[in-house]
């Protein structure tokens, strides 16, 4: 047990005087290189009118990587979509690979490289979302408009360095000037140069929304109304009989000798009251017709 507390108070003691020695910055050189092969592209993303940065470097003579054609704006032949271009064509395309590199200061996650669209060309920027004296500035640009892969030509005085690391060098690489931030600000214009806003950017201005398409009065009625027919339709419903009045009824027919009474006597319906007939004794009434039928005229006999 003593050993294993000694033990463990050795690894402390080792522990706190390592972290009490004060972190060092990685400090980052660079180093010149060919530009020649190298190829700096405006690639478009989908259909859309937005493109990626990207970088192309020519590693060795077994297959041309890309074909620069005749014109302004210079438009690309991306010949290594044609075959497998590993430990052929270097590629570079994103901030991993790539950043800013100003008056000698590595610029890698305080600006961004986006490229943007201003008048008829696109733009290499970098820009910064905290540096209030130096918002944005100009590398590089198109010289035009076209389809498909577009060249970017980089301003006087930007070029393509390499970044170095304890004396050897990286897969990484620099958009360099000699110039200074302050030289740079003071280059350019306090608004900003571009068309499009580049993306994570504060917008300038909120696009106005879509107002919704106006309803005629004929399509709609009022809120809180119940929509009516412009043809209604009119029923006829039979009238109920008045309250407490009496469904008419007829009675059987009365045998000889027998007095038609009150509840059996036929109903008029002039007024819906029933009425009795008053039948003399002895006296048969008739039946009832059956429905239909037409009454016969009884014939007059002369007397004998």
């Amino acid at each position: 047990m003593q050993t294993a507390l000694l033990v463990a108070l050795g690894i402390a003691s080792a522990t706190v005087s390592w972290t009490s020695e004060p972190v060092q910055a990685v400090q980052f050189d660079k180093s010149e290189i060919d530009s020649s092969r190298f190829i700096i592209l405006a690639s478009p993303i989908g259909t859309t009118d937005a493109y990626k940065l990207l970088i192309f470097e020519q590693l060795n003579n077994r297959r041309q990587c890309w074909q620069e054609m005749a014109g302004t704006p210079t438009t690309i032949n991306p010949l290594f979509m044609s075959f497998d271009f590993t430990g052929i064509c270097g590629r570079s395309t994103d901030s991993n690979a790539y950043s800013v590199r100003v008056g000698d200061e590595d610029l890698a996650g305080r600006y961004n490289l986006r490229i943007v669209k201003k008048a008829n060309e696109l733009v290499l920027v970098a820009f910064s979302l905290t540096d209030k004296n130096l918002r944005l500035f100009e590398i590089g640009r198109t010289h035009g408009l076209s389809d498909g892969y577009l060249k970017i030509d980089l301003d006087p005085g930007w070029r393509l360095t390499r970044r170095m690391f304890n004396g050897k060098s990286t897969g990484h690489l620099y958009f360099t000037t000699d110039r200074s931030l302050g030289d740079l600000a003071n280059q350019v214009t306090p608004s900003a140069p571009t068309e499009q806003v580049p993306p994570g950017s504060p917008p300038e201005f909120a696009p106005s929304q879509p107002s919704a398409p106006a309803i005629q009065p004929s399509d709609a009625s009022p809120a809180g109304t119940v929509p009516t027919n412009p043809n209604p339709q009119k029923l006829s419903l039979p009238t109920p009989p008045p309250t407490g009045a009496v469904t008419p009824s007829y009675s059987a027919p009365v045998t000889p000798g027998q007095t038609q009474s009150s509840t059996s006597s036929p109903a008029s319906q002039s007024n819906g009251q029933d009425v009795v007939i008053p039948v003399a004794p002895g006296e048969i009434l008739p039946a009832p017709m059956p429905s239909g039928a037409v009454p016969q005229t009884p014939t007059n006999q002369t007397n004998q």
